[in-house]
């Protein structure tokens, strides 16, 4: 009976001394786990043609008042808190896939952590994708699904207070939420795409029309059939092969491997760049760079302080350019610019090219062509302050004024050049 009675004070003493830190523990390992992550999966059937408006995955609105730190590394863009912890972090590479099906496909992995497991829970079942077809066969794509807007507040004496707004206008409290977005779709759509943010896009190859209004971003692209282009602080955008393109950009870099007809500078840029050290500062190309390797039609216009580097020309047309500078290593056919202290530099001019005419001054123009070439020129030698060599002695043309034949009457294109105060050579 003592022994009895020893064990029941001892289950006594044992429940009230650990039961209080056992439930302790179990709160605690309750509460811990509290960040969930889910996969949000929706695809819909669109009509040949079809138009998809997309924002970027960066372009959730962030409001916040106290201590922030924003990273923008490679691949991420995140707002840190007071004590240096993660609260927003978005994956800011939008990949775009294409393929045959007549479906969109939203993949949208979202990570979110409050201050209790069913608290994220609840949260969680509460963002959703919507893609519905809208007006005139178009789709609009939200790439942070229904999140509006971040919001984090702290002070010296408060921590991090952070909640997500959703499109409904509800307020939900967060620790921490996490966003990446994956696209897929048809071939044949066109696609339309527009953020001020940073960002990264990646675009499989398509058949319809691409829209881009960017500015921040890396763009990087296969086969496209038509690109309208505005960019604005992009410092890569590469496109393997583009059948038509008209692009405006400034303080941008362009890469093009091949292309068909590719107009510069022909449309306003949106918002129109205001630059300094430029003399038209509305210009609708400024500051940029642009890399061709092969066109067939390149027209540039209204363009300040470009650059352009081109490794095979057929046609090039240069209009109210200053600035701008042209580096070329092969033009095949004609060439007709009306530039302001815009050098011109071709490696070779092919000896089936038809037409050179270049009004400009204040610029260097160096042509080059074959030993075997023969064309006609018109040049007034004494409008240049540097350089007059010819690429053998020309043949002053009877009865023409500053028209010289070089290799064989007759035969070859024709070169007008008129070039006040400018350094020339000719060889």
């Amino acid at each position: 009976m003592k022994i009895y009675s020893h064990l029941i004070q001892t289950r006594l003493r044992f429940k009230s001394k650990w039961i209080i830190p056992f439930c302790f523990i179990l709160f605690l390992i309750q509460n811990v786990d509290a960040q969930i992550t889910e996969t949000l999966i929706e695809e819909i059937e669109v009509a040949d043609g079809a138009t998809i408006v997309s924002n970027i995955p960066s372009a959730i609105d962030i409001m916040v008042n106290g201590t922030m730190k924003c990273n923008n590394t490679k691949n991420r863009y995140s707002i840190n808190g007071k004590n240096n912890d993660i609260r927003l972090n978005i994956l800011k590479e939008l990949i775009i896939e294409t393929w045959d099906k007549n479906t969109i496909k939203q993949e949208t992995i979202i990570s979110i952590k409050t201050e209790s497991d069913d608290t994220s829970k609840k949260l969680m079942k509460q963002l959703k994708i919507n893609l519905k077809n809208g007006p005139d066969n178009r789709i609009v794509i939200d790439n942070n699904v229904n999140i509006s807007s971040f919001h984090m507040k702290n002070s010296f004496f408060k921590s991090d207070d952070c909640k997500i707004q959703l499109d409904n206008g509800e307020m939900h409290t967060i620790e921490y939420i996490s966003i990446e977005t994956r696209l897929s779709i048809p071939k044949s759509c066109n696609l339309a795409i527009k953020g001020n943010k940073e960002c990264i896009i990646r675009i499989g190859e398509l058949e319809g029309n691409i829209d881009l209004e960017l500015k921040y971003a890396e763009v990087y692209g296969r086969s496209v059939k038509n690109l309208r282009a505005s960019f604005r602080s992009c410092y890569a955008v590469h496109f393997s092969k583009v059948n038509i393109a008209d692009i405006s950009s400034s303080n941008s870099n362009m890469v093009i491997q091949k292309a068909g007809l590719v107009k510069i500078g022909n449309q306003p840029l949106n918002d129109a760049c205001n630059l300094p050290h430029v003399t038209s500062k509305r210009s609708h190309s400024a500051q940029s760079k642009y890399i061709f390797g092969s066109v067939e039609n390149l027209s540039v216009s209204d363009s300040t302080n470009d650059d352009f580097n081109i490794n095979q020309v057929l046609n090039l047309k240069v209009k109210k350019t200053s600035y701008t500078d042209f580096k070329i290593d092969l033009l095949t056919q004609s060439l007709n610019a009306e530039a302001k202290s815009s050098d011109l530099i071709i490696a070779n001019i092919s000896n089936q090219f038809s037409e050179i005419n270049i009004k400009n001054s204040l610029s260097t123009i160096d042509l080059s062509f074959n030993e075997d070439a023969n064309y006609l020129l018109q040049v007034d030698q004494n409008n240049y302050v540097e350089g007059n060599h010819l690429l053998s002695n020309p043949k002053k043309v009877e009865n023409g004024k500053n028209i010289f034949q070089v290799g064989e009457s007759g035969k070859g294109g024709n070169i007008f050049l008129k070039c006040d105060r400018c350094k020339f050579n000719i060889q």
